[in-house]
């Protein structure tokens, strides 16, 4: 079988498991922050725009949300109505198009096989089947983030093409206009299409330069209409420093750091991350999502980095199997808990056993050691 006839089995499969889960869960409710993204939805499709806030006594604008989830699921509401199943099935084709991205991504670094292999992982990681059936705004998020990937790979690729770069920095606007911390994509897409010798000359600097300016760019209408409506200098969104306020500004980058140093020596990078969220004055809703996000995209670059290097074969993929139904149970028990617990339990939980998992990594090291 060709390798386009099993891609698309692959996209069918990956649009099956999203689309069954949506119609096996029609009493979804969107809660947190999904009732939120509902409730700007909501206000757009009637044709009332951007609603006003609601974490100020009085009525004034509003900047926390990033406008392109909420104007999308606006626009399925003016079409369909306000109908939480046609927004659920539009985050399954999101999905679909991000199991897609995956398949292109690892076929320019490797081959139609590792490729392929990609895409199937991504197809049926139950985070990402799950991911996409809510009302939030990561499927979108993921699809942008990876199409500036695929976008900055063919640039390096061209040599620095500047149409490449442009929907690279594009790609990374429309992440920042998903969600805030996306901006920061553009820092490492720009070094990725500085492609060109020697570094510091005017052809060599023109590619980073448009890929920063198209991201610049496509969040410049958005950042304009918030410094008009607020009457004062406010950027592209309000939500970092409401979500981060306390935090310190370097820990983002030491935790990513420590994260990077984990996996390299271990291939454990969540430590760190699950560290900073707990800590973070965040929504619980807000914390769990983000970290399926986090795993997710290091699963799947840990699963074709290994399948490219050999490290993965039959028998440690079949010793993986054997954990499922323990990891089902533990997922069951971790969701009720989180449906009926509250966020200091949840906190002690989650910091007790990453103490654990130190404890017991640290004494196999040291019995290893000896």
């Amino acid at each position: 079988m060709s390798a386009r006839r099993v891609l698309g089995l692959i996209l069918a499969v990956a649009l099956a498991a999203r689309v069954a889960v949506v119609l096996l869960s029609p009493d979804y409710r969107p809660l947190f922050d999904a009732a939120d993204y509902v409730r700007h939805a909501v206000s757009i499709g009637s044709g009332h725009g951007f609603p006003d806030s609601v974490l100020t006594s009085a009525q004034s604008p509003s900047a926390f949300r990033p406008p392109s989830y909420p104007y999308l699921l606006g626009g399925i509401y003016a079409v369909f109505g306000e109908v939480d199943t046609a927004g659920r099935l539009a985050g399954a084709l999101l999905g679909v198009l991000a199991v897609w991205l995956v398949y292109l991504i690892a076929r320019h670094v490797w081959q139609d096989q590792t490729a392929l292999v990609a895409a199937a992982v991504a197809a049926v990681f139950p985070g990402l089947v799950l991911l996409n059936q809510a009302l939030i705004s990561e499927p979108l998020f993921v699809v942008a983030e990876l199409a500036a990937v695929l976008f900055a790979l063919r640039a390096r690729a061209a040599g620095g093409d500047l149409r490449w770069a442009a929907l690279a920095g594009l790609s990374c606007g429309l992440a920042a206009l998903t969600r805030s911390n996306g901006i920061f994509l553009v820092i490492p897409i720009a070094f990725g299409v500085w492609a060109l010798r020697p570094r510091f000359s005017r052809r060599a600097l023109a590619a980073p330069a448009v890929a920063v300016a198209a991201g610049l760019l496509a969040v410049a209408p958005w950042a304009m209409r918030n410094t008009l409506v607020f009457d004062r200098l406010t950027g592209f969104n309000l939500q970092s420093g409401f979500a981060l306020a306390g935090m310190p500004a370097w820990l983002p980058t030491v935790t990513g750091f420590f994260a990077g140093v984990f996996n390299g020596l271990a291939a454990m990078p969540g430590p760190p991350a699950v560290a900073y969220y707990m800590s973070a004055p965040l929504p619980r809703a807000t914390v769990r999502s983000s970290l399926m996000v986090f795993f997710l995209l290091t699963s799947v670059a840990a699963m074709a980095s290994g399948i490219a290097l050999g490290l993965i074969t039959l028998q440690t993929f079949s010793l993986s199997l054997l954990g499922l139904p323990v990891m089902w149970i533990g997922t069951k028990i971790g969701h009720m808990a989180f449906i009926r617990g509250s966020d200091q339990m949840r906190r002690r939980v989650s910091i007790g056993s990453l103490g654990v998992i130190a404890l017991v990594c640290a004494i196999k090291g040291l019995s290893e050691l000896g």
